[in-house]
């Protein structure tokens, strides 16, 4: 099984167990929360499997950021406040992927 494969089965086996978790919380009464723990799992983990790929980096950053939105919301938090919030985190990211510099040798 080639590296790639093993990382993939890994992180679709973590989703499979976030969603039966997420379930689980949900059942319990703890909608809102279930929704952070999918999301912001499965966000986490393609971060950190991500290396050198921008997308899952990317892609992992979009699910965390959707899964605290999912949570405002249905927590009944300000959604104003947390979507300038999210603004703010992706205009730091894209400033960090600026100054981080691509190396073309």
């Amino acid at each position: 099984m080639d590296e790639k494969d093993r990382v993939f089965y890994m992180v679709w086996g973590l989703v499979i167990a976030l969603i039966g978790i997420a379930a689980a919380v949900a059942m319990m009464g703890y909608g809102a929360f279930s929704w952070l723990i999918l999301f912001g799992g499965a966000g986490v983990a393609l971060v950190i499997v991500s290396g050198e790929d921008n997308t899952k980096f990317y892609g992992g950053i979009a699910l965390i950021l959707f899964g605290v939105l999912m949570y405002a919301w249905l927590s009944g938090a300000n959604v104003a406040w947390v979507i300038i919030a999210i603004v703010v985190v992706i205009g730091g990211l894209v400033i960090w992927h600026g100054l981080r510099g691509e190396k073309n040798e």
